[in-house]
């Protein structure tokens, strides 16, 4: 009967440990003296994120996140001018400005398909890019979703320049707009890993920035499209010469004018 009482007082105390864990969730930044909390008392309560100042424990805002079924984590953040964290759910993510101690969200991609199990569409893996002002993000059967951070308050998606059919290795270019006519081209890869999804690795990278791109009167960028692989855009130089640049997507590179000529010569062909 002990044995059966000290068997009974282990499994309680191992299905105690477990709902901690999925009850609760917190970063600690060094950086900045401040602690993310993430808390509900169990899958139907009310989830709060509470931010602490770790100097003397105290609590400075308790904010409310939408009941999801899932805990919230944090996903990544990021400290320089400005200081936030990206709170991550199942299929969306929220923003926290560690500034001003406010939570904006939820924000969703506008990504379009069909979703083949409860896998699909869930997102993770994130990553900010280029100081602060890039979001990126792997959204399962949907591959590399990019957000503009320049407005904490209203980030906007960029949308992706990559392959119909899918492979264990993908690329994504994403092409934006900065001011004006100047645009940044941002490449980036996802590696999938079926056997360990720890081991899945996304990294991006700037193709260009700040190339100053022919747009037609309607302030939209004139660019072909060719093969489903290549796109072709103009760059303005200073001279006021019309450079060709061409973006393999597939391989996630710039061709290059002495060692690609005559792939971009029958590119050019095809126009």
């Amino acid at each position: 009967m002990k044995r059966f009482l000290f068997l009974v007082l282990i499994c309680m105390s191992f299905v105690s440990v477990l709902a901690q864990n999925f009850n609760h969730n917190e970063k600690i930044f060094k950086e900045v003296a401040l602690k993310l909390s993430i808390d509900r008392e169990n899958e139907k309560a009310i989830q709060y994120l509470n931010i602490i100042n770790t100097r003397n424990d105290s609590l400075i805002k308790s904010l409310k996140i939408d009941n999801e079924f899932d805990l919230h984590r944090i996903g990544a953040y990021y400290f320089g001018e400005r200081n936030f964290a990206i709170i991550t759910g199942r299929y969306q993510f929220f923003i926290v400005n560690l500034t001003t101690n406010t939570l904006k969200g939820p924000y969703r991609s506008n990504a379009k398909g069909k979703r083949y199990d409860a896998q699909s569409g869930l997102v993770c893996d994130f990553k900010i890019f280029n100081n602060g002002q890039y979001l990126l993000f792997e959204m399962r059967d949907f591959g590399v979703k990019c957000f503009k951070l320049i407005d904490l308050y209203n980030p906007l998606e960029i949308g992706a320049y990559t392959l119909k059919t899918k492979s264990l290795k993908e690329f994504y270019f994403f092409l934006d707009k900065r001011d004006s006519c100047l645009f940044n081209g941002i490449i980036s890869s996802y590696e999938f890993n079926r056997r360990d999804l720890s081991l899945c690795k996304l990294t991006s990278n700037f193709l260009f920035q700040g190339y100053h791109l022919k747009t037609d009167d309607n302030g939209l960028i004139i660019k072909n499209q060719i093969e489903d692989r290549y796109l072709l855009l103009y760059k303005e130089t200073e001279s006021n010469r019309e450079e060709l640049i061409v973006v393999d997507y597939e391989d996630g590179k710039l061709l290059n004018k002495e060692n690609d000529e005559t792939l971009i010569n029958r590119l050019l062909n095809e126009l």
